[in-house]
């Protein structure tokens, strides 16, 4: 079954300009599933907030109440505190892993979200994963999932959160609002963030 979901994927755009690919809605699922419990919360985490890696894997326990997730002034890029709604999807997939241990889909690895302290700690107990350790996961598991197709080529730690802005922006969101979303600065930052395709370019020249 998820051989074939793999095979069906159509291949995103690589950007030539060296940022990092954006996944449909669809890979960014099947993404997710193939990720170990814990660096797959991570990963979700980014992408329905559309937050920076290095700000989630900073996040505490104590972030995440009331369907919100405080990122503080000491951990975003912009040095303001930031607070993201948690949409559905994200609240269900937290829900889970409070239950209890969460499985990989190898079943050797599990997670269960920690009640206080750091979310994802490290291998050594004390401190936060590192973005380093997170992307040498990451690209392991999109070098497995490109076996089967290479729809997974060009992705890195910043795809999630340029996958969210991206998709918001196919789906006709004002760009203000994308912009409050993912905590840009000004329009113009996030407009040469957003992955358009030639075809979209075309059709939008349609509608005048």
């Amino acid at each position: 079954m998820v051989e074939e979901q793999r095979k069906g994927l159509a291949m995103p755009k690589v950007n030539r300009s060296g940022q990092a690919t954006a996944l449909s809605p669809e890979q960014v699922r099947l993404l997710l599933d193939y990720l170990p419990p814990k660096h797959r919360l991570a990963a979700a985490i980014a992408y329905y907030t559309a937050a920076r890696i290095g700000e989630v894997l900073q996040l505490r326990a104590e972030a995440i109440a009331a369907g919100e997730i405080v990122f503080t002034c000491q951990t975003t890029k912009t040095k303001t505190t930031r607070t993201a709604r948690i949409p559905t999807p994200l609240a269900e997939l937290l829900s889970d892993y409070r239950r209890g241990s969460v499985y990989g889909w190898h079943h050797h690895q599990t997670y269960t979200l920690p009640r206080k302290g750091w979310l994802f700690l490290g291998a050594d107990g004390k401190r936060p994963m590192s973005r380093r350790t997170f992307d040498a996961v990451l690209r392991r598991t999109c070098d497995s999932l490109n076996l089967a197709s290479d729809a997974f080529v060009g992705v890195s730690t910043h795809s999630f959160r340029r996958s969210a802005a991206t998709t918001l922006h196919r789906k006709g969101v004002p760009l203000q609002a994308i912009a409050r979303v993912t905590g840009h600065a000004t329009l113009s930052a996030l407009q040469r963030y957003l992955d358009v395709h030639a075809e979209e370019a075309a059709r939008a020249v349609e509608l005048l």
